[in-house]
């Protein structure tokens, strides 16, 4: 490969930079990785989030007659996050570039003080990215598992076909369409779950725009449909988010992303009483750094 003989060749300069040559040694590591027909990447992170209303109830003190003004259900409390994602991709070594990839993934969030809030996430996927001229289409089957309060409420099935392509050098567009079954189960403080047993299917497009050689924005809008066994529980949303890619000269980068979420319920749960309807509305804002274990340590192997 040119691009990997060249690289070598500047490398083999003694006198080069040591700044200059960490970068060259990471743009080198991602042509060997591109010339690899399987490769693996693991991404671990950690982190602590702050939470206004970790029991998601509403601003009355009062719901369906009981009382909700403790502190330890309205007060604000911190959770730490962990998530780590192991990615395997594999080329057919075809004309055009198609790849086949499997992931697993695990997501947790414990709370300090608002226990039966903590949450935890498994997922497995599988699926293909295949390149037809300027387009690529990628199907994907995902499987996910969630427990709340250390106890298994959720099974989903999702498949999901997105479709894109690039305008320019700098900007690429996209959009997809998934949907599956989500099976609920009960939960000793929340023992009618299964009402919630149905489908979601969700459509959207996504707009990303380079800025540069470092910088990248992504701008999203999502529409979401539930459908479920109790129609109190059914709902239509729309979603909006933006998230900006900063990377660093060493292999570090930093992630930025607003997200904004409303829903609207087809029915209103009796228990809120007769009258009027419900309707959600919700803000995310969240930073994340990450810090390639090669930077820390180049004694490290690739993957």
């Amino acid at each position: 490969n040119e691009a990997k003989r060249q690289l070598d060749l500047l490398l083999a300069q003694p006198r080069l930079p040591g700044q200059l040559r960490k970068e060259l040694e990471i743009y080198l590591g991602e042509v060997e990785r591109r010339l690899r027909r399987t490769n693996a990447e693991l991404m671990v992170s950690t982190g602590v989030a702050v939470d206004s209303n970790p029991s998601q109830l509403p601003d009355s003190d009062t719901f369906g007659g009981l009382n909700l003004s403790t502190a330890e259900q309205r007060g604000t409390d911190f959770a730490l996050v962990n998530y780590v994602r192991l990615l395997v991709e594999h080329d057919l070594n075809l004309p055009q570039r198609q790849t086949l990839f499997g992931a697993v993934s695990y997501y947790q969030m414990e709370y300090k003080d608002t226990s039966r809030a903590s949450h935890l996430f498994l997922a497995a996927e599988a699926g293909a990215r295949l390149n037809f001229g300027d387009w690529e289409v990628t199907p994907k089957l995902t499987g996910r598992w969630a427990f709340l309060s250390h106890e298994q409420f959720l099974r989903s099935l999702e498949v999901r076909l997105t479709v894109g392509r690039d305008l320019d050098r700098q900007t690429r567009l996209w959009g997809f369409v998934a949907g599956g079954p989500r099976l609920f189960d009960d939960l000793a403080e929340s023992p009618d779950q299964r009402q919630r047993t149905g489908a979601e299917y969700r459509a959207g497009l996504r707009l990303r725009r380079s800025l540069g050689h470092t910088m990248a924005v992504t701008l999203g809008a999502e529409f979401i449909r539930q459908s479920t066994a109790a129609d109190y529980y059914s709902l239509s949303g729309y979603r909006l988010s933006a998230r900006h890619r900063w990377r660093f000269r060493n292999g570090m980068f930093l992630l930025s992303r607003l997200a904004w979420q409303f829903d609207r319920y087809d029915a209103r749960n009796p228990v809120d009483g007769a009258g009027g309807d419900r309707r959600d509305s919700r803000f995310q804002i969240g930073t994340l750094l990450g810090v390639p274990l090669l930077t820390l340590d180049r004694r490290l192997p690739a993957f």
